[in-house]
């Protein structure tokens, strides 16, 4: 395990405002970030995302997922939070949730600290895209999820 901190943004860019996370990644592929921080396009990673954080120490995953907010709301949460909500499965597109990820680390005995930076879809269905409330919020995730990093790397 190392002291590394993940972003990645997971999403299908065929399912709209799914796709925000990805979006959010490739944002942050244009921006300097912390030497410590690595970001990865997750897609629709599901299981594969077992193997982006078993040798992390954190992780910040970013994804659409309905908080029940205004369209393009931001909102961090810890996986805590987020079973409370009951947004296990985030954006709920994804064949795999974050939780069942975390259940197989723990079996593999590896629990990185983990946060989610949510934001709250327009419209999740077929087609390439974001809603303009949501694109008009990727420079706010793409904020947060590097404070979230940086948080996390001390």
């Amino acid at each position: 395990m190392t002291g590394e901190v993940v972003i990645i943004g997971v999403g299908s860019i065929l399912m709209g405002d799914d796709g925000v996370g990805v979006r959010v990644a490739r944002e942050l592929a244009g921006r300097e970030v912390p030497p410590d921080v690595r970001v990865v396009d997750g897609g629709l990673m599901g299981v594969d995302l077992l193997f982006e954080l078993e040798d992390v120490g954190a992780a910040v995953i970013v994804d659409a997922a309905h908080l029940g907010a205004e369209p393009g709301t931001v909102r961090v949460l810890s996986p805590d939070d987020m079973r409370l909500a009951g947004l296990d499965r985030l954006g709920g597109a994804h064949a795999v949730g974050v939780d069942q990820v975390l259940a197989m680390l723990q079996v593999l005995g590896h629990q990185p600290e983990l946060r989610l930076v949510c934001v709250q879809p327009a419209s999740v269905g077929p087609g390439e895209g974001l809603s303009p409330e949501v694109e008009a919020a990727v420079p706010a995730a793409a904020d947060a999820a590097i404070e979230v990093a940086r948080g996390l790397l001390t």
